[in-house]
C-alpha cells in the first residue's frame, strides 16, 4: 500500500509501514465484519486519537459502500415481475438507500 489516493496527499505522512498496513487491516475487517472485539476496540481508539486515521478510515469505508452499491446484485425481469432494472443506476430521487 503506497497510502496515496489520487489528488490526495499521504494519509500516513510520518507513518512507517507497517503502521499503515495495520489501519487498511483494521479497516477491512471493519468491512468484512472480521474485526474480533479488541481489533474493534484498537480501531475505535486510534481514530479517536488520530485525525489522519479518522479521514483514512472515512475514504475506505466510504470507497467500500460505493463499490457494493455499485456492483450489489440486480433483479432480473423475471425475478422482479418484469419490473427489474436493465442497467445499474443511483437513486435519483435524493432519498436514502
Amino acid at each position: 500500500m503506497n497510502g496515496k489516493f489520487p489528488g490526495e496527499a499521504d494519509p500516513f505522512s510520518g507513518q512507517t509501514a507497517s503502521v499503515a498496513d495495520e489501519l487498511y487491516l483494521l479497516a477491512e475487517g471493519l468491512c468484512n465484519g472480521t474485526l474480533s472485539p479488541g481489533q474493534r476496540d484498537r480501531l475505535e481508539a486510534w481514530i479517536a486519537a488520530d485525525e489522519e486515521a479518522k479521514k483514512f478510515c472515512a475514504f475506505y469505508l466510504a470507497l467500500h459502500a460505493m463499490l457494493r452499491w455499485r456492483h450489489r446484485p440486480l433483479p432480473t425481469s423475471d425475478a422482479a415481475g418484469g419490473g427489474g432494472r436493465s442497467e445499474r443506476s443511483f437513486p435519483r430521487s435524493g432519498h436514502g438507500l
